[in-house]
């Protein structure tokens, strides 16, 4: 160490130990760097920081710590402009300074050296004689490096400008917008001047959302593909400015409604708000709210058309074009009434109820096949008729034809392949009640069954057939595997006695199932429990064997009944 550096570390005997011991090791590392008359003018410049105030030793000492790093990225009169600018900002706040030489190695490589004097100004900015305002300030510092590497350092400078907004309102919450920047800007591209416009413009109408814009830009990010999200972004951001109020809420809403539609669907709404913004900022909320829904029942070209019949009326009558945009008015229903070809459940059930009630002569409801899959009664989707002997169940809509008397046809048909069931009683059918047409031949017929099974050759793939099942005194011998069932009478291949007693299975799970749901049959035949307690009976004395039914046939439709 040479007499003038010898000298200036005496100057900081004063000072924490820790201060000549931060200078001793830097200087050594930026020997080899540094010309000797750089390194005193460096030194020069530590020593002046640490005499500026009582605390600034601190700021001395992250120089002097952050210096090696520094010098790799900077020429010897860079570093010192680098350091003049932190000692500009020690005389504003030694807590300030410190936190820009802490943040220098690992902003600076992202940072043009033409930007450092720009840098340091930012966070002089955030600054405003307060120890809260040096908190948001230092914080700026510390997220500057991942920022500018996602951001870029001119998007950077309109964002602090958000920032300064916010924190003249709060403190607290500007420090913490800062953090949730950190999150979200790396997960953005071409949307982020649309999202900062949008801090911008909640921040400067209503501080306290920003926050809540921040946090809903997930819900934007998982729905909206990235085509249509800077549109999106900039349509939100004209809403806040034209004083819609609640705009974190509106923008998660918005997002969750528009990822309901596919993205020309989307861009179609989109174009459609653009539109109506001007003429009324209360509307846009409606128009993204309820579209979405609407094209499950209307085409994009009709969605057009209610739209522009919309348009006019909010035009003449403020209210009335809410009411419309909100499908709150009779008008709004009876166009789209009009221009759907689909028909509704809910809207034709009575109709529907009366059809079903004259062909069954019976009393007969009417009910949703969502409701169906919510009882888990049957095998039926939602878009699927059923019915389980006293309701009949149907889809929500049919949309199936282009026009409507069709669709409605189409519930006709519907209802009445579903009535069918109950009016010549398939639910009360069974195999252990005698025939009442023809003779029983049951016994005979299984027996022959098993005869011929018996004799038939052996193949490696067969499965061992069981005996018969013995009679008992008083009762027909049921085929084993059927859980108590009655045969069909069987003639031919062995193949059809199979496929015969494996649907009659199927009818007798079905059964089963009626029983336990407790819903079977006439009121008083029996409740659920009972059911369970009389398929216990039944199985505990059936063994399985011929007429079990084969696992690649799947289960038995309506359609098989």
């Amino acid at each position: 160490m040479t007499f003038n550096l010898i000298e200036l570390e005496r100057e900081l005997q004063p000072f924490p130990a820790t201060l000549g011991e931060e200078f001793r090791k830097s200087a050594e590392r930026m020997r080899t760097d540094l010309r000797e008359a750089d390194l005193v003018s460096w030194a020069q410049q530590g020593v002046e920081i640490a005499k500026q105030t009582v605390r600034s030793w601190e700021a001395a000492s992250e120089y002097f710590h952050a210096s090696p790093e520094v010098a790799q990225q900077l020429s010897p009169v860079q570093l010192i402009d680098w350091g003049r600018c932190g000692t500009a900002l020690c005389k504003e706040s030694p807590t300030l300074a410190a936190a820009f030489f802490r943040a220098s190695p690992g902003s600076l490589p992202k940072l043009a050296p033409q930007f450092i004097q720009s840098w340091a100004n930012l966070g002089r900015t955030l600054y405003r004689g307060t120890w809260k305002s040096s908190v948001v300030a230092a914080k700026f510092f510390e997220v500057s490096g991942p920022l500018i590497q996602h951001m870029g350092y001119h998007q950077l400078e309109q964002f602090v400008v958000t920032v300064n907004i916010i924190a003249s309102k709060s403190s607290e919450l500007a420090t913490e917008c800062l953090v949730l920047a950190q999150d979200v800007f790396p997960k953005i591209n071409e949307e982020r001047p649309a999202f900062i416009q949008l801090t911008h413009a909640v921040a400067e109408n209503n501080w306290r959302d920003v926050k809540g814009c921040f946090d809903s830009m997930h819900r934007v990010l998982a729905n909206l593909p990235e085509k249509n999200r800077p549109r999106f972004l900039t349509l939100i951001s004209l809403m806040a400015e034209a004083g819609t109020s609640n705009v974190a809420q509106l923008l998660n809403d918005s997002a969750v409604s528009l990822g309901k539609v596919d993205e020309a669907s989307q861009s179609q709404i989109l174009e459609m708000s653009e539109t109506l913004l001007p003429i009324s900022s209360e509307a846009v909320p409606a128009l993204l709210d309820t579209s979405p829904g609407l094209l499950g029942k209307v085409s994009q070209q009709q969605l057009s058309a209610w739209f522009e019949r919309g348009v006019s009326i909010l035009k003449e009558n403020r209210e009335g074009g809410l009411a419309y945009f909100r499908v709150e008015s009779a008008t709004s229903e009876e166009v789209l009434e009009n221009l759907s070809h689909a028909v509704e459940l809910d809207r034709n059930k009575e109709v529907l109820r009366l059809y079903c009630q004259a062909l069954a002569g019976a009393s007969v409801e009417i009910g949703n096949t969502s409701e169906l899959l919510a009882k888990k009664i049957g095998w039926v989707s939602e878009e699927h008729a059923s019915t389980e002997g006293t309701t009949v169940y149907l889809p929500p809509v049919v949309h199936r034809y282009s026009s409507k008397p069709e669709n409605f046809s189409m519930f006709k048909v519907l209802a009445t392949h579903q009535v069918s069931h109950i009016e010549f009683d398939s639910f009360l059918f069974s195999f252990e009640t005698p025939s009442a047409q023809f003779t029983d031949s049951r016994l005979d017929r299984e027996q022959e069954a098993l005869k011929r099974r018996a004799d038939a050759p052996k193949l490696p793939s067969q499965k061992k057939v069981q005996p018969p099942v013995p009679v008992q005194p008083g009762r027909e011998a049921a085929p084993a595997g059927d859980s108590g069932g009655e045969c069909f009478p069987v003639r031919g291949s062995t193949r059809t006695a199979r496929r015969v007693g494996q649907r009659q299975g199927d009818f007798q799970r079905w059964h089963d199932r009626r029983l336990v749901s407790g819903s079977v049959g006439p009121a008083g035949r029996g409740t659920a429990a009972t059911g369970l307690q009389a398929i216990r009976r039944r199985r505990a004395t059936v063994p399985t064997g011929v007429g079990a039914r084969d696992d690649k046939d799947g289960p038995c439709r309506d359609s098989d009944a």
